[in-house]
């Protein structure tokens, strides 16, 4: 089949867990034959969006690379705007909704491609959702259309053009089981299904080779990702914070990715900022950490909870994450906090106890293996594509689909509408006739799903009520699977307690 992949940025070198996602793929079903093209723009930072690389053609192995050139989107004060109004929750206007998704950047170019040539095309998959290239794009292909969401549960899913976008497409892909939850929650789905995702084990990791080249003598904490508020960064530093202060754990951090780092005080020498390294150096520091953090909530994966515990490294993360809270529950192979001081205590547990986070990462690495292998994802990929039956286009047309998979679809397409009046989506106003009117606002978010519950200081309550209910919830999981991560959070909530009923502050300390 002729495939095409539609995404913001595109690259071997990009940070972000749904490029990789995209890039992954489009090798992988390229591998098995087919003709796989990605269409994508100049940019690379996902901060700017300013072009950084020359628009025409190129390959990536097998895959055709098309680099679409790109118009500026609002100025930085009118995009931070934006920003502020969507992600502060509260009900925005759909003049608001669609200034907001043209804000960062627009491609008339890759419009005018995908109107010239979509229908060569057997099947499109956009992703993530977040973007232009598939809010303002994927209404111009919607019968071969299949989206890959990578959904968070954050208030830019809760717009109206994300979930007439969601119910628009021809099929949905979702990375998680959570995930697929809180899409059925946003809006009405047609056709979808759970295809997973998966990340490659490494080869010829050096943890020795790491810590020398790096100068890092003490044990480590590692966090790997974007340093950025909505990826919990602040968080991650707060409870490092707290376990070498508070409890004196020889122990480092270090940190890999893009974004800013700004350490001051005595904790300064203790942080290593070591910013973008190569796959095979990324590789390295996983295999040489003792503990991995993982403080963000907005992730409808985590690959990189897959590569601490395919290099056999505990995991510590955040309740507030629905999809890392499944998988640490289903693996029995992390620890989960609700705030920093049970972070602190869930850190200091590991190191405390080697052979404790020896055990929990073993049983991260069989669930990794068990549940994150690339082939397995790419057969209910191409189970997807066969479903969508575009005749005439590529290899596998109507003509190759089995007759029972063509009647299915049929029927689930059939239902989907009954269940949805549809009208056509224009980039101009992509909107479907079963959301709300212009201006009516953003309905409220459902129980558990807003507002902090908090009780004292608010550090010893702290997390939403769905996220307390997925902690207690994914705690007991744990509990009843794993003892060893049932003693270590026994012992961390315990410590905890402890502390929180004496309010025994110790003095600051200088933790070099």
């Amino acid at each position: 089949m002729r495939l095409a992949f539609v995404t913001p940025r595109y690259g071997a070198d990009l940070v972000g867990g749904a490029e990789s996602q995209v890039r992954e793929a489009a090798l992988g079903l390229a591998a098995r034959g087919h003709d796989v093209e990605v269409l994508t723009t100049v940019a690379v930072d996902a901060q700017t969006w300013a072009p950084a690389l020359a628009p025409g053609n190129e390959r990536d192995g097998a895959v055709t690379v098309r680099r679409f050139p790109i118009a500026p989107g609002a100025d930085r004060a009118g995009r931070d705007a934006l920003d502020h109004l969507v992600l502060s929750g509260r009900p925005v206007d759909l003049a608001d909704e669609l200034a907001w998704a043209d804000a960062r950047f627009r491609s008339p170019a890759l419009v005018r491609h995908l109107t010239d040539h979509g229908g060569g095309y057997g099947a499109i998959v956009y992703s993530p959702y977040l973007f232009w290239t598939t809010l303002r794009c994927l209404p111009l292909t919607r019968a071969r259309s299949v989206l890959v969401p990578c959904l968070h549960d954050e208030p830019p899913a809760r717009l109206r053009i994300v979930r007439a976008t969601l119910a628009a497409a021809a099929e949905v892909w979702f990375l998680s089981e959570p995930e697929h939850r809180l899409a059925h929650r946003l809006a009405p789905l047609g056709p979808h299904r759970v295809v997973g995702s998966a990340v490659h084990e490494p080869e010829g990791a050096d943890p020795d080779g790491f810590r020398r080249r790096h100068g890092i003598t003490r044990p480590f904490a590692l966090y790997a990702g974007r340093r950025e508020d909505g990826k919990g960064w602040p968080q991650a530093l707060a409870g490092f914070a707290t376990a070498v202060t508070r409890h004196h754990l020889d122990l480092d951090l270090v940190t890999v990715g893009a974004g800013h780092v700004r350490v001051d005080g005595p904790l300064r020498p203790r942080v290593h900022d070591l910013g973008f390294l190569d796959a095979s150096e990324v590789s390295s520091a996983f295999a040489a950490a003792s503990v991995f953090l993982q403080p963000s909530p907005n992730e409808s994966f985590s690959r990189t909870v897959m590569e601490a515990w395919l290099a056999g490294v505990p995991v510590v993360a955040t309740a507030a994450g629905e999809v890392v809270a499944w998988h640490c529950e289903r693996s029995g192979g992390g620890l989960l906090y609700g705030d920093d001081l049970e972070m602190a205590q869930c850190i200091r547990a590991l190191v405390e106890d080697p052979a404790a986070a020896a055990a929990l990462g073993a049983a991260g690495r069989d669930y990794a293996r068990a549940n994150g292998a690339w082939p397995a994802v790419l057969d209910r990929m191409e189970a997807g594509l066969a479903s969508l039956g575009v005749a005439g286009v590529g290899g596998v047309g109507a003509a190759g689909v089995p007759a029972a998979t063509r009647l299915a679809a049929a029927v689930r397409d059939r239902a989907v509408r009954e269940r949805r009046a549809e009208v056509p989506m224009t980039p101009g106003f992509p909107l479907a006739p079963w959301l709300p009117a212009p201006g009516a606002g953003v309905p409220g978010r459902g129980a558990g799903a807003a507002g902090v519950a908090s009780s004292g200081s608010g550090r010893e309550g702290g997390l939403p009520d769905g996220a307390r209910r997925r902690l207690v919830r994914a705690a007991a999981g744990a509990a009843r699977r794993w003892p060893t991560a049932r003693r270590l959070l026994g012992a961390a909530r315990a410590a905890r307690a402890a502390w929180a009923a004496g309010r025994a502050v110790a003095p600051p300390r200088d933790v070099r």
